[in-house]
């Protein structure tokens, strides 16, 4: 079974509305990497991680080692080895 992908914007499944694909400048804009969103005068600028994983974390995750489990119970998780 494949990893459902995340949404980046918000805790949810992504579901392909391209929202995360819009300038944070001009919403009604796709992004294009101009970068005027980051470059400015100011002497610092920020942005909030709430996560990261190692690449090896990432491949693994990619490469499906997981695997769902029939605990009996009829739910449908999967354990992760």
């Amino acid at each position: 079974m494949a990893l459902k992908k995340q949404c980046v914007l918000e805790e949810k499944e992504c579901i392909g509305c391209g929202e995360c694909d819009r300038c944070d400048l001009d919403p009604n804009k796709i992004c294009d990497n101009c970068m005027k969103c980051i470059n400015s005068d100011a002497e610092y600028r920020a942005i909030m991680v709430d996560d990261f994983e190692l690449e090896a974390e990432f491949e693994a995750k990619q490469a499906g080692e997981s695997h769902h489990h029939d605990c009996g119970c009829g739910c449908d998780h999967h354990h992760h080895h």
